[in-house]
């Protein structure tokens, strides 16, 4: 919009809010928490309701009055008040009211809406996981996807392909903003041509392969949640930035030749086929330390910019891995994991899918030391050690949920998804959640000083296990992940700021925001405020009321047509604003 329309705009919202305060009321939407025309008050014992009415209509009423609709306690004396909302101020009548010597209480009546933690995606029962580690406890806190500067979280999944048109998973994968696509050009000169949505290094190209196994990685760590479709992702909101790698198909068809050749050796009396050692390049190691690259290089150059440039990638998955050989075999790869730390990223992996020691016979990447690195085994929904997950009381962290997890498939569908490669996207999953708490202190840490942030949010993870005591001697904490656990703690360590602001003052926050918003007033303690959100059009949307005692409000934006919104705390000397941005889900 021009900022001369977008000014008189605002100059208009102010009339209307300046002409119409005593009929502000009347201008509700459906949204709205408070029922208009109704209040509840509790009278004094000796106190005959009837006889209130009478007397109170005796004062100036500006033409109106109030009228008992309903006893609703005749032994309590609490009782249903009516007023005419088209010539009474209802703020005004509730503090003329609350003050009369004969009434013990009185409040406005508000409707009971459902809180809208819990989404509607009707596969939600079947994610066991979710609940096991408390994750439909932090929703009532965060959604994921922002932080709460309005930074949009990614996770970045290497894996062996993804279906990125899958109904569930693509309004949540990553877009590449400096990337014009189809154009044929490497316009954000970062070595990859129309890398939209980050990159396939198994055909070095821009279109990523539908597979079973990463779609239902990402589905785990990202699907559309509350969309009445499918399961939901631990974050209902986050952008998955993803990359084919040549994992498990180049290894297992590299072994199949191997041992056919062997078998025709021995079958032939060597005549055919080979004995002697054979090498094949799987590009296993050189997808997987560029694929990294790629990732290291979008956190750097968000940090560098402010967020102007890149991404705010906070972790790397990795449902993948290379059975008995150990990070000193495998240098490169190993360093990889320090350097994503460095920006600001911590990396998730799952222990090998064979009932091994990895600390004895060797595994890859889990037995890496870095401490950006973060590994578990795969647990059941009895909280026990899948019997066929890897384990080691030095390489792996905790457990997780995996076995008989539920998430998106191919071609729109859903089903059952086993193993370590189920575990470590609940981890990752959790990283990302972490991240979107609305602390405004976090997420200037985050963007400031990003590897010791990381290794805050890794150490809550790692100190706030709930123990298991199966798990003690096959992983260094002895437990299994709790995202709630580990949320309540970084709520401890970031307390809710009790701001000195002026009376009357508004704060909106995450802005932008994607399907929620808190929105905070510098009042006294026994007042009471109603607040009112418009959009650019100069529509009213949502009422908002606050009572005595309370100054902040959670209002669900999900739904809101993106754009520019203004919350105003009506007053008729001293109206204060505050504006934010709905962003397009």
């Amino acid at each position: 919009m021009h900022s001369g329309k977008m000014k008189l705009m605002k100059i208009k919202i102010y009339l209307l809010t300046l002409l119409m305060l005593p009929a502000l009321t009347i201008l509700a939407q459906k949204e709205s928490t408070v029922t208009f025309g109704q209040l509840l008050v509790k009278f004094k014992p000796q106190v005959v309701p009837e006889n209130f009415m009478v007397g109170f209509q005796t004062y100036a009423r500006d033409g109106g009055g109030i009228w008992l609709e309903k006893k609703l306690s005749k032994a309590a004396n609490i009782n249903l008040i009516g007023y005419d909302t088209l010539t009474v101020n209802a703020i005004n009548l509730l503090e003329e009211i609350k003050k009369n010597p004969q009434v013990e209480y009185a409040c406005f009546d508000i409707a009971v809406e459902s809180r809208g933690d819990m989404p509607d995606d009707p596969n939600l029962a079947s994610q066991w996981g979710l609940f096991s580690i408390g994750t439909d406890k932090v929703w009532e806190i965060t959604k994921g996807g922002v932080s709460a500067l309005g930074d949009t979280i990614v996770v970045a999944i290497l894996d062996t392909g993804f279906d990125i048109n899958h109904e569930d998973l693509k309004g949540n994968i990553w877009i590449n903003k400096g990337e014009k696509p189809g154009d044929k050009i490497d316009n954000d000169q970062n070595g990859y041509i129309d890398d939209v949505s980050g990159w396939n290094f198994i055909h070095q190209n821009a279109t990523h392969i539908a597979d079973n196994h990463g779609s239902s990685v990402a589905g785990i760590i990202g699907a559309k949640g509350n969309n009445g479709k499918g399961i939901s992702g631990m974050n209902w909101h986050v952008k998955l930035m993803v990359f084919e790698t040549r994992l498990v198909s180049d290894i297992i068809a590299a072994y199949d030749y191997i041992i056919e050749q062997r078998e025709r050796y021995n079958r032939t009396k060597g005549k055919q086929g080979a004995f002697k050692l054979m090498v094949f390049e799987t590009r296993l190691v050189s997808d997987i330390i560029a694929a990294y690259d790629y990732i290291i290089e979008q956190r750097e150059r968000y940090n560098r910019t402010k967020g102007k440039q890149g991404a705010f990638v906070v972790t790397a998955n990795a449902s993948f891995g290379v059975n008995k050989i150990k990070c000193v075999d495998q240098p490169l790869w190993g360093e990889m994991y320090d350097r994503l730390g460095a920006a600001g990223i911590l990396s998730t992996a799952g222990a090998a899918n064979n009932p091994w020691n990895v600390d004895e016979v060797g595994d890859m990447p889990t037995t890496c030391k870095s401490d950006y690195l973060m590994t578990v085994l795969n647990t059941n929904s009895k909280d026990e050690r899948y019997a066929g997950s890897a384990f080691g009381a030095v390489s792996i962290d905790m457990g997780a949920p995996g076995q008989n997890s539920f998430s998106t498939r191919n071609n729109n569908e859903y089903g059952v998804f086993h193993g370590n490669s189920a575990a470590a996207p609940h981890l990752a999953g959790a990283i990302a959640l972490l991240y979107s708490i609305p602390r405004q202190k976090l997420a200037e840490e985050a963007m400031a000083f990003p590897a010791q942030t990381a290794m805050k949010i890794r150490n809550l993870l790692l100190n706030n296990v709930d123990k298991v005591p199966s798990l003690v001697s096959l992983t260094s904490t002895g437990g299994r992940l709790n995202v709630f656990s580990s949320m309540l703690k970084l709520l401890e360590i970031y307390p809710e700021k009790k701001t000195e602001m002026p009376t009357g003052k508004l704060l909106v926050y995450p802005n932008p925001s994607i399907d929620e918003i808190y929105v905070e007033i510098a009042k006294p303690e026994n007042e009471t405020s109603l607040l009112s959100i418009y959009n650019a059009m100069g529509q009213q949307v949502k009422q908002i009321f606050m009572p005595e005692g309370v100054n902040r409000a959670r209002v669900m934006t999900n739904g809101w047509k993106p754009g520019n919104y203004w919350v105003f705390s009506p007053g008729v000397f001293n109206i204060q604003q505050a504006t934010f941005i709905v962003q397009g889900q």
